[in-house]
């Protein structure tokens, strides 16, 4: 098989892929975004009409506009439940190292968020990982890497320590995807790490290790900290 070949045969997979993988879950957020936009202009409706309805004296008209106030608070209620219902879709990456503080922070937002580890079934038995990663990022709604000193590096002859290469490959595939305001870093707070500059002027969410070793309370203010940055994120 020629070069031009393999390519175009490559090429018409990653389409299919896209096409079956990819498309039908963006169209799903799509749908999503229209309905809560729905959702605001109803609220917005209701609150007007809750201003307005008391000062009507024509009894008929007030009796209509009553009734059209029940129904638009029967959808706000529809909706509040629909929200509740669904917790955002939440992947921690890790290196293999920092894998207990990702489960820390899996533990912490369980009554959330639907959290995912990376080695939790994100990479299938028959994908490459940066497939698995690509449809990964298209369907979770958060993404939160923690970056932990796992290589010994050299930069302009003065030795530090970085994140693997491949946990910083995701961070910057999932802030292209979902987004800045959905992608977060976490990271021991006094742990020196050689980070991209790219990466600068990102506030990353840290945490004290304790005497006590305990990483779920030690997770538990960063926690905090992610679940009122997810709550305050633009719809996607």
């Amino acid at each position: 098989m020629t070069a031009n070949a393999s390519f175009a045969l490559v090429t018409a997979d990653s389409a299919r892929h896209i096409e079956v993988t990819i498309l039908p879950i963006l169209l799903e957020r799509e749908q999503l975004v229209m309905r809560r936009m729905k959702a605001l202009e109803e609220a917005h409706r209701l609150h007007e009409l809750e201003n307005i309805v008391d000062l009507v004296k024509d009894s008929s008209v007030r009796a209509g506009m009553a009734e059209k106030l029940k129904l638009l608070r029967e959808k706000a209620a529809l909706y509040e439940k629909e929200m509740e219902m669904k917790r955002p879709n939440v992947f921690v990456g890790s290196s293999a190292e920092g894998l207990p503080i990702a489960e820390a922070i899996q533990l912490n937002l369980d009554h959330s968020c639907e959290t995912t580890l990376w080695s939790q079934g994100v990479f299938g038995l028959s994908e490459g990982t940066l497939e698995a990663l690509v449809r990964s990022a298209a369907s979770f709604d958060f993404a939160v890497l923690v970056l932990t000193p796992d290589d010994l590096v050299s930069k302009r002859n003065k030795p530090g320590q970085q994140p693997r290469d491949n946990v910083l490959f995701e961070l910057g595939l999932f802030m292209g995807m979902l987004g800045r305001d959905r992608t977060f870093i976490v990271h021991e707070r006094k742990t020196p790490l050689d980070l991209p500059t790219d990466l600068a002027g990102i506030t990353p969410a840290t945490f004290a290790r304790r005497a006590d070793n305990n990483m779920h309370a030690a997770l538990g203010p960063v926690c905090t900290q992610l679940k009122t940055a997810m709550t305050a994120a633009k719809p996607k």
